[in-house]
């Protein structure tokens, strides 16, 4: 009795170990793990105090000599291979992964995968191309996924495998983007050789650390190669059990959202590290537990995507794709656009056998504050004249006023511009969706999720026309999570006065 109370007194031991060690190093990750079963977390909790611990053998910045390192890679590989197959080790990380292990019959040959990729950071310092990279990666990322996936769960661990492959390699691949200057630090530079050589970047060039053209250039390239990673992950969230899905929607989204900061940073990594503000990442969790299970994952580049289907008769449809992106995210190609909405129609709309006849396609520039209605001859309207609301493709009857006002002034005066101009509450509460959008591209995603959620349509739609009442406006308000919108409050007041 005595022996089975200490074995268990044992195995919490190493998974609050293991739990401070997640704690302490993968604060993004550990924060989306909050949102799993309480039963999962501390399993989770074992694989990255696994990892972390043997990447740290390998990644030690003090003096000890590199073949110090690899002697004590060995020993450690040996005893972790003798204690799961329950040999006695006091290491306090041993029983939580073993246990983990054994509850949930993870293959042995990840971990032994895992262990040749760490190998490889004592010995090689570059990888030629992408391809060699890749070969590197499937033992330090990919096969963290497979090892994750039993414990996340899903019906069919076999369609979920590959996308959980690819997001292991998105998250790394946004780490070695985001990581250029400390892995110089190592003497190690992930990028491969031949994307250098393409941009006619050296070594040496990013051994300056000055995020030179050529150097941006390269960045650029290596953030739309993760993006891709990414969008390849982006349908196995639906795939896991429903429990876990609130999780891995969090870090797929805040993993993305550190290149939407490198992007804001007009890609230099070198001035300082790339991290995501704690109210994002607090948003994002709200978006993903609001975020309906099994729904599939938005691959629009750090920011929101709203469809709208308007049928003409019953077999054809006009079909309106709109994205928000950040103003420094390159703007889909006609390929992603045209891949997102055949998404969506097969995806959401279910539909097997569909024909797009004609694609029309613009990018439009939201401005960050309302601005004048009239310049010259030209009367600015919707997304022109920073109205937000007008720009999402919901206020059509704000459209339809707008439209019927210009007309009159036509006929009357001879020129547009004869129309009133809207009540200053709505003045302002464009501006503040504005200079939230601005920052944050999917907050709009979240806000609309909440009122839709919080009201009956037609209330939030009256609000969107600019047709409700004051009290009705403060209530859809209230709804809101108020931090964004407080900030954004404050920027326009420190705008006023400047």
């Amino acid at each position: 009795m005595a022996t089975g109370r200490r074995l268990a007194a044992d195995l919490t031991a190493s998974y609050e170990f293991c739990r401070a060690l997640h704690r302490a190093h993968g604060r993004t990750y550990y924060l989306a793990t909050k949102l799993l079963p309480a039963w999962k977390r501390p399993h989770v909790h074992a694989l990255y105090g696994f990892t972390r611990y043997t990447d740290d053998i390998v990644d030690r910045l003090d003096r000890t000599h590199q073949a110090s390192r690899a002697a004590l890679l060995t020993r450690w590989e040996a005893r972790f291979a003798a204690a799961m197959d329950g040999a006695p080790d006091q290491h306090p990380i041993f029983p939580a992964v073993r246990h983990t292990i054994e509850t949930f019959r993870l293959d042995r040959a990840d971990f032994t995968a895992f262990f040749r990729s760490m190998e490889l950071d004592l010995s090689v310092t570059g990888y030629p191309s992408y391809d060699d990279l890749l070969g590197y990666m499937a033992g330090s990322a990919a096969a963290i996924g497979t090892m994750m996936l039993p414990i996340l769960g899903a019906p069919d661990l076999v369609a979920a495998r590959e996308p959980a492959r690819q997001l292991g390699l998105a998250f790394q691949l946004t780490n070695f983007i985001r990581d250029v200057g400390e892995d110089l630090d190592r003497g190690r530079i992930y990028l491969p050789g031949k994307d250098l050589a393409e941009f006619g970047v050296t070594p040496d060039d990013l051994r300056a650390r000055a995020a030179t053209p050529a150097v941006r250039a390269l960045i650029a390239f290596e953030v739309d190669r993760a993006r891709r990673h990414y969008t390849l992950a982006a349908p196995g969230i639906a795939l896991l059990d429903r429990s876990s899905q609130p999780c891995i929607r969090t870090a797929y989204r805040a993993y993305g959202a550190i290149l939407d900061e490198v992007v804001r940073a007009d890609y230099d990594v070198f001035r300082q590290r790339a991290t995501v503000s704690t109210p994002r990442k607090l948003g994002l969790v709200v978006a993903s537990l609001l975020t309906p299970p099994g729904r599939a994952e938005r691959t629009v580049p750090g920011g929101s995507r709203f469809v709208y289907v308007l049928p003409d008769d019953p077999y054809r449809a006009l079909v309106e794709l709109t994205g928000f992106v950040p103003s420094q995210v390159r703007p889909p190609t006609g390929a992603q656009r045209r891949d997102a909405l055949a998404g969506y129609l097969s995806e959401v709309l279910h539909a097997k056998d569909f024909e797009v006849v004609r694609t029309e396609s613009a990018v439009l520039p939201l401005r960050t504050r309302p601005g004048p209605r009239g310049h010259g001859r030209v009367l600015r309207i919707g997304a022109a004249a920073g109205l937000v609301k007008a720009s999402t493709g919901y206020a059509y009857q704000r459209i339809q006023r707008d439209s019927a006002a210009i007309a009159r002034s036509l006929a009357r005066y001879g020129h547009p511009f004869a129309t009133p101009a809207p009540p200053r509450r709505y003045r302002l509460l464009d501006a503040v969706l504005l200079d939230v959008l601005d920052a944050d591209p999917a907050a709009l995603e979240l806000a609309f999720a909440t009122l839709f959620r919080a009201f009956p349509a037609e209330f939030v739609l009256r609000f969107l026309d600019e047709d409700s009442a004051v009290r009705d406006d403060l209530r859809l308000m209230a709804s809101l999570p108020p931090l964004p919108y407080l900030h954004a409050l404050v920027r326009l007041r420190s705008r006023v006065q400047r």
